[in-house]
């Protein structure tokens, strides 16, 4: 067997109403530390120091990192950039770079294949996506990974993209998606690019950067990252907060406005076809809830067990992880279904619990949370 870590009450949000319903639901609180933890087949139990038997009423997720182990790399070997949004089917690669510059394409149980540099510049950055990967070197000039496609899925060669729009400026960060390119350079200042047929509806033809505004005249930008599909963009500023880019569409790739997303400070991102995942400033493991194109902002942050320094995710949300020093990990969930819990057990653990249990479950989604009850 495995050891699943399942995190017990860690919601993250601003709505004083939906977090008591939260908590009620989970009916874990942070300052009730636990003594002991019993698991059977069909149920786990916890209890607390307040001598209060806790177990699962229904499901809960539990989840365990895999240190990852590539055929031919030292496991000594640390990273500073992955990216694994390409991963669209079993025979795509995950891109990652070495402190040293090294570019190295994983494929699950095969020797990983390495990429030549782009010259004597040096990769500090990547992102890739189905049929794209860009990068950014230490110099802060973007480059563009050519003919990646399915049948060629570590491309034939490095192209350095113009950037004559930045006027002296340096681009620190760049995110590829199915249909653009974003990049944010060393002022903090955001770019978009179209990508194939989209090239009309943003104007300027298909090598034309188009400068995107900040929130405010005072936001500096780390990062904006676009989801696999196209249809999710979110930034992060030199503060911490995080924003979501509002109206991205087929008509309108670039979006037309920033929604301020709070609830925790945040130092990196990635988006999957479903959720959007970060690292906090403190390094907890965080993913938001609900985020749809029609909610692009999404409704709550939810805190996973785990601490990193940077981060990327599959369109099927598996996450590739790098630690403060370095090393790759891969993150599993497993669902426990549990057992069924007694009316009459429900009742007594009080009668605003199965309230609230249903107002925090119809805000998260429906059944989505892990479910707790006291006994």
């Amino acid at each position: 067997g495995h050891l699943w870590l399942s995190a017990l009450g860690q919601f993250v949000v601003h709505d004083a109403s939906l977090l008591e319903a939260l908590w009620t639901l989970s009916l874990v609180k942070k300052s009730d530390p636990l003594r002991y933890v019993a698991a059977g087949t069909n149920c786990v139990a916890v209890l607390n120091t307040s001598s209060s038997l806790i177990f699962s009423s229904g499901g809960m997720t539990g989840s365990r990192y895999l240190s990852v182990s590539t055929p031919g790399v030292a496991a000594s070997m640390t990273w500073i950039s992955v990216s694994a949004m390409s991963v669209h089917s079993p025979d795509a690669y995950v891109w990652m770079l070495q402190r040293n510059g090294e570019v190295f394409c994983v494929k699950a149980g095969e020797r990983p294949v390495v990429v030549e540099s782009p010259g004597r510049n040096q990769l500090v950055q990547i992102s890739s996506a189905l049929g794209s990967v860009w990068a950014v070197t230490s110099e802060g000039l973007v480059v563009e990974r050519k003919a990646v496609s399915d049948y060629c899925p570590t491309g034939t060669s490095w192209d350095v993209v113009s950037m004559n729009v930045l006027s002296g400026a340096k681009i620190r960060h760049v995110s590829c998606g199915l249909h653009t390119v974003w990049a944010v350079d060393d002022k903090g200042q955001a770019f978009v690019r179209p990508l194939g047929p989209l090239s009309h509806v943003i104007g300027g033809g298909s090598s034309s950067w188009q400068h995107v505004e900040t929130p405010t005249p005072q936001s500096k930008f780390t990062q904006v990252v676009v989801g696999p599909g196209g249809w999710h963009v979110w930034a992060v500023d030199t503060t911490g907060c995080t924003y979501a880019r509002l109206d991205v569409g087929i008509d309108r790739p670039a979006g037309s406005g920033w929604q301020n997303v709070g609830g925790v400070n945040v130092s990196k991102l990635c988006i999957s076809n479903t959720r959007v995942w970060a690292c906090a400033s403190n390094g907890h493991l965080v993913w938001r809830s609900n985020v749809t194109p029609r909610n692009p902002a999404g409704d709550y942050w939810k805190r996973v067990p785990g601490s990193f320094s940077d981060l990327s995710v599959t369109p099927g949300d598996t996450v590739w992880l790098i630690n403060q020093e370095g090393y790759l990990f891969t993150r599993e969930t497993s669902f426990f279904a549990g057992c069924s819990v007694p009316q009459s057990k429900l009742q007594a653990a009080g009668g605003g619990a199965s309230g609230g249990a249903a107002a925090a479950s119809s805000a998260a989604g429906g059944g989505a949370l892990d479910s707790w009850v006291v006994v």
